[in-house]
């Protein structure tokens, strides 16, 4: 048996928050809350929003069972790491430790030799992380203007053989 709150404060939750939104009648935010934050799957959300409703204090993790639809991987390139998560279908997200995503990295990952050698040596230059981070962001945000571009180029072509 593992205590709720031990299991809650993993994943950088309080459970007060989990039963404020109990008490205010706002249980779907609260098993969403749960959800998202745990990366367990809905039913096992549910579950443990019941658990923290009926004030349990301890709960058997071997029914728990991590999201499906969570995928955590790790890229390397020319020697360089880069840590991505993805969620359903969401697009992939690249996380650095001082991410609030980090804590689900390393649930997921555990205590990998990948995740240690990458914790350490964002520890020892953590700018240079930060910079891969912000060029990533840019080429995905350069790659939706070219297909805006794009797509308005094909519908001025339309427009013009349609009134030619």
């Amino acid at each position: 048996m593992t205590n709720i709150d031990e299991f809650l404060k993993e994943s950088a939750l309080n459970r007060k928050d989990v039963e404020q939104l109990i008490l205010q009648g706002k249980k779907v935010e609260a098993i969403k809350l749960v959800h998202d934050a745990c990366a367990l799957d809905l039913r096992n959300s549910k579950n443990l929003v019941d658990a923290i409703e009926s004030k349990q204090a301890e709960i058997n993790l071997d029914q728990w069972l991590p999201d499906q639809n969570l995928k955590v991987f790790i890229n390397t390139v020319n020697g360089k790491h880069t840590v991505k998560i993805k969620r359903g279908n969401q697009p992939e997200k690249v996380v650095i430790p001082k991410d609030p995503e980090w804590e689900t990295v390393r649930k997921v990952m555990g205590h990998s030799p990948e995740i240690i050698a990458y914790e350490k040596s964002f520890a020892e230059n953590p700018a240079a992380y930060q910079q891969e981070r912000s060029k990533l962001y840019v080429d995905h945000e350069k790659s939706n203007w070219k297909m805006i571009i794009l797509a308005a180029a094909i519908a001025t072509l339309i427009l013009y053989l349609i009134f030619k």
